[in-house]
């Protein structure tokens, strides 16, 4: 009995081998990275220290769920020590997402981009032994090659005042109608805030907010791809954004808008220190953004 137990053991440990699944993290950025791999319900990240260059390979179980995510200039000691600079990301220390959900509804691979709290790094996933199909998101390779324009009141900066990352909307200011929750948890009541946009057209594959997921959500037959290639750094640049002076990509000029003033771009107006379009939101109490129409906000 001992040896047919022992026998059904490793035939069940050999069967979640044969199936398990490969993160290649691949740094192509020109200096080395710090990438974290985090399963979800977990605390602890496992690191990889990845120089130039050069790759790194990871087998996971072939349920797995959860995010990986890199950063420069920190090491494994920093991750544990300097949580605004380095660590887990969040609100306050943003990080290019890739996100990972295993043999999820309909033995589909689920996977994505996220740029929900914000970015740092230029990052692409691409399935490994599995083809695209009908259209760019079965079996498809999102990419962000060049990461959108920080606004000012969004960077977050290192320890010696150089820029780490950038946050969004969401993270920066935790209003329900940037973040999508309360009275804005569902995509018909939640846009994602005056800056989404701008990320959305510097990376299209991206989530640029909590219920953008038609337009970013990709899917892979489970038994299709053996595992997943991240790359940070696609076009081989480690080159941080530009930073603008205000939420706006444009060209600036300086006027005063419906309850702020500052220096905005053509068209736009300002609302403490964010600009945006007057004919999508409305500027309440001079600090607050809502979306037009909406009886909600503010009050």
């Amino acid at each position: 009995m001992r040896a047919t137990l022992s026998l059904i053991a490793s035939a069940l440990l050999l069967a979640e081998v044969a199936h398990a699944k490969n993160f290649v993290l691949k740094n192509l950025c020109s200096k080395p990275i710090e990438a974290g791999v985090l399963q979800n319900g977990q605390s602890t990240p496992n690191y990889y220290t990845i120089a130039s260059g050069s790759s790194t390979t990871v087998s996971l179980a072939a349920n797995w769920a959860g995010r990986t995510w890199a950063r420069i200039d920190c090491d494994q000691a920093s991750e544990q020590s300097n949580n605004q600079q380095c660590g887990v990301p969040g609100t306050p220390n943003p990080a290019s997402l890739a996100e990972f959900t295993f043999e999820g509804s309909g033995n589909q691979d689920f996977y994505d981009l996220s740029m929900v709290d914000g970015y740092n790094l230029p990052i692409e996933i691409q399935p490994i032994g599995a083809s695209q199909g009908s259209t760019q998101y079965i079996c498809g390779s999102p990419i962000c090659k060049t990461l959108p324009t920080c606004p000012s009141d969004l960077t977050v900066l290192t320890t010696q005042g150089d820029l780490l990352a950038c946050q969004s909307d969401c993270s920066h200011y935790n209003q329900p109608q940037y973040c999508c929750t309360g009275a804005y948890n569902s995509a018909a009541t939640c846009n994602g805030g005056p800056y989404a946009p701008m990320i959305k057209s510097a990376c299209p594959d991206a989530y640029s907010f909590a219920y953008d997921d038609s337009t970013s959500t990709y899917t892979c037959p489970s038994g299709t791809a053996t595992g997943y290639t991240i790359t940070w750094c696609p076009s081989g640049s480690s080159t941080p954004p530009p930073v603008t002076s205000k939420t706006t990509t444009t060209a600036k000029s300086t006027g005063t808008g419906s309850g702020g003033s500052g220096s905005c771009g053509s068209g736009l107006s300002a609302c403490g220190a964010a600009c945006y379009n007057p004919a999508q939101y409305t500027c309440i109490n001079g600090n607050t953004l809502c979306p037009s129409g909406d009886q909600l906000c503010g009050n």
